[in-house]
């Protein structure tokens, strides 16, 4: 059991991780469309995580 939340926080930590990768790219482009973009994938992604934690917490 404590495996598997040591493998959901790695998880947990690379979807960090590249949402502030993600965001910093939002920052740093002058591309009002590929900011859009990236944005809107930002967004779908923190969708997902947060049904995902919704589910593990369900678990518990």
């Amino acid at each position: 059991m404590l495996d598997e939340y040591e493998n959901d926080a790695k998880k947990f930590q690379k979807l960090l991780s590249n949402f502030k990768g993600l965001i910093s790219e939002v920052r740093q482009t002058r591309d009002k469309k590929k900011a859009d973009n990236t944005y809107k994938d930002l967004e779908r992604g923190l969708d997902n995580l947060m049904e995902e934690l919704k589910k593990r917490k369900n678990q518990i």
